[in-house]
């Protein structure tokens, strides 16, 4: 690994995501790709949302940088250009 790519990697910031957080943030999302009132892309970069239920869900264009979804339920979901 080069000197920038781990300085890159030691300088991001992890989150922990619990479900609500991501349902807030995926509603918005969709929300976002509807073109409708209140929407916003999903930036999940370096969550840690291992386990979560994030079925069925439009995830087109959102930014998964680095994130980590061990054993997160998928089927279903979009994830064009994600």
């Amino acid at each position: 690994m080069s000197w920038s790519a781990s300085k890159t990697a030691s300088a991001t910031t992890r989150r922990l995501w619990d479900q609500a957080d991501v349902d807030a943030a995926v509603a918005q999302h969709e929300r976002f790709l509807k073109g409708a009132r209140g929407g916003q892309r999903a930036f999940l970069q370096y969550a840690d949302a291992p386990g979560l239920d994030i079925r069925r869900r439009l995830l087109n264009d959102a930014d998964f940088t680095g994130a980590n979804l061990e054993n997160a339920m998928l089927a279903g979901s979009h994830f064009e250009r994600a």
